[in-house]
């Protein structure tokens, strides 16, 4: 599955339209980003990969670095009955710093994701909130003058302890999506100034009777 999801990702950045307008991203911009993936659960789950949902809401603080508070859902699940053990349901709500370069429509980007999260195993009584911290790194392809294709890898470390148990958790998710941008300075077209008119021509004084 994470595979599949991988080269599909890939093959949707390489058929983007080359002659797209790059996104604005100024200073005082704010932009959403609604993402689906997959999830790679730590051997320490003793469960499975699962699917991930999210959306981002974000900020342009300065140019090219943008500050993003997001929620997300994750669902490591063995291969097992609906109910049984080892169903992990995971909800995570914080945010990011991240810093975008350019290359004409490409801005691969890096930074830093951080918040809490909620770690539960469906029917039983594990359920424990704990801290997340960890990099991303991904990248931005302009498609119209407002919008981009939104490739992402996160690699988060979520803290754990219930019952006892304290070893915390290495899961990485792996998503696609696109990135909307809007407000921040409105441009406005300054019209160019008035070509001055030729003057007319001066008339020779008519004789005098």
């Amino acid at each position: 599955m994470k595979k599949t999801l991988l080269w599909t990702a890939l093959a949707v950045a390489v058929s983007l339209p080359l002659t797209a307008t790059a996104a604005p991203r100024e200073e005082g911009q704010w932009y959403i980003s609604p993402m689906i993936g997959i999830a790679q659960a730590d051997d320490d789950r003793l469960s499975d990969d699962g699917m991930f949902l999210g959306l981002g809401l974000g900020y342009v603080f300065k140019e090219n670095w943008t500050l993003e508070g997001n929620v997300g859902y994750h669902r490591f699940d063995e291969d097992f009955n609906d109910g049984e053990p080892l169903e992990w349901r995971q909800l995570s709500i914080g945010g990011s710093v991240r810093y975008l370069l350019d290359f004409d429509n490409a801005h691969p980007y890096f930074g830093l994701g951080f918040g809490t999260g909620r770690n539960k195993i469906e029917d039983s009584n594990v359920d424990d909130w704990g801290y997340q911290i960890g990099p991303i790194m991904g990248f931005e392809w302009d498609m119209t003058d407002s919008g981009a294709f939104r490739f992402e890898v996160g690699h988060k470390y979520t803290d754990f302890d219930n019952g006892g148990n304290d070893n915390g958790f290495w899961d990485t998710t792996v998503s696609v999506g696109f990135t909307h941008y809007f407000g921040g300075t409105e441009r406005m077209e300054v019209a160019p100034d008035p070509v001055p008119m030729a003057p007319e021509p001066m008339r020779a004084p008519e004789p005098t009777p």
